[in-house]
């Protein structure tokens, strides 16, 4: 989230942002992003021990209803997403026009033409940072730069760690495939 913000240049001063179903990757962002949609309770409530306040429920499409309700009916200027299927739409459709939607995901991405049509004034950008520093071999080196600088001066925390047991790696790998991890 950080280094594809970074490196695409995106600025949200003043902007209201939305991360969808991208909490990790838009963790870094935080500051920036107002509205964010997480799956499990517990991550949901540890976005708000971080400041996040208003946090939505992505397994459910109601979200978009409920973003649209706390936005009264305006949306957001910025969408992060990682989310697929039936959400990517449901997430297109609370931008407002002009707005920019960073797709983080790695499946269903759509195309630029489909967005244009179902979506006017709408930017999609889909985004891999690995596919960005194998065009630009300085701009991992300098996203790394950037990241340890914030984390030196207290702008970025750690991510959460979880220790698993070297005997048991498929506890671990089970975790992360039920996407009960954090970072």
């Amino acid at each position: 989230g950080f280094n594809g913000l970074i490196s695409v240049e995106y600025t949200f001063e003043g902007e209201a942002a939305h991360s969808a179903g991208a909490p990790w990757r838009g963790r870094s962002a935080l500051d920036a992003v107002e509205l964010m949609n997480i799956g499990w309770n517990y991550k949901r409530e540890h976005l708000r021990t971080l400041g996040v306040q208003h946090v939505f429920d992505s397994r459910s499409l109601a979200f978009r209803d409920d973003i649209l309700a706390r936005t009264g009916g305006h949306g957001v200027d910025v969408v992060l997403n990682a989310l697929a299927g039936d959400f990517i739409g449901a997430s297109l459709s609370l931008l407002r026009p002009g707005g920019r939607f960073l797709e983080m995901g790695k499946r269903d991405i759509w195309s630029t033409d489909a967005v244009a049509q179902r979506h006017p004034g709408v930017h999609y950008l889909p985004f891999d940072l690995g596919e960005a520093a194998q065009r630009d071999a300085d701009l991992a080196p300098k996203l790394f730069t950037r990241l340890l600088s914030r984390l030196a001066d207290g702008q970025l925390a750690p991510l959460p760690i979880a220790a698993f047991a070297m005997s048991e790696p498929h506890i671990a790998f089970e975790t992360m495939v039920q996407a009960r991890h954090m970072g």
